[in-house]
């Protein structure tokens, strides 16, 4: 027994290698292609790999309380917090694309040229415009822009009657309706979604479901 064991943890550990040598010398990821989706093409090529990549790439961007995140005060130090100061100070330029993937697998993108974060005592209000026509999704974002970060905790939205970030258990920034929930509790499965969970964005009247969300953001 203690033979075949040795022999299967050795037979394993070569699969990982030869799975990581051949990714080594693979062409890199597109920009403008979704990582989930690559993996998924590519999980006969990389049978170990790809599982831990769509395993640990769909977990769900937010996996702390958002104050944490975001936060400088005594109980965060600044060397905790994840917002670089390079990203917070409107100096810089950034260009913002939102990798979308629904529960039939159908990805889409927005992108927007012009991007940042002012800072914390702007509330960490966010300025995205300058839509990229080439996007596959519509423009989810634009109506949000200048509006600042609200938590379950912290109210920052422009409704003077609702607190979005807590109704939709979902941190972001508000304006005074809500067109999307990117931040929202992950859903496996379309039939999980609720009041509550799940994500989603709009274009005009239409509500998109979507399983997988990823954020990027790129200085310029």
């Amino acid at each position: 027994m203690t033979g075949d064991s040795e022999s299967t943890t050795q037979s394993l550990t070569s699969q990982i290698e030869h799975n990581i040598t051949r990714y080594k010398k693979d062409i890199l990821i597109p920009f403008k292609d979704s990582a989930t989706n690559w993996w998924r093409k590519k999980s006969s090529r990389y049978p170990l790999l790809g599982k831990l990549a769509q395993f640990y790439l769909t977990i769900q961007g937010i996996s702390v309380s958002p104050e944490r995140v975001f936060s400088t005060a005594d109980v965060v130090t600044a060397l905790m917090t994840n917002l670089k100061t390079q990203l917070t100070c409107y100096d810089f330029l950034y260009e913002l694309r939102i990798d979308m993937t629904d529960y039939n697998g159908q990805s889409t993108y927005a992108k927007y040229n012009k991007f940042y974060i002012f800072p914390e005592n702007f509330y960490y209000q966010c300025h995205a415009s300058e839509f990229d026509d080439t996007s596959t999704a519509g423009d989810c974002i634009g109506s949000e822009v200048c509006f600042s970060f609200s938590t379950g905790s912290i109210d920052n939205d422009k409704s003077n009657s609702h607190h979005f970030a807590m109704e939709q258990q979902a941190p972001w920034w508000y304006g005074d309706v809500v067109n999307q929930r990117r931040t929202g509790r992950f859903a496996q499965n379309f039939s999980n979604i609720t009041s509550a969970v799940g994500m989603w964005w709009m274009t005009g009247s239409e509500k998109h479901y979507v399983k997988e969300v990823v954020m990027m953001i790129r200085r310029i």
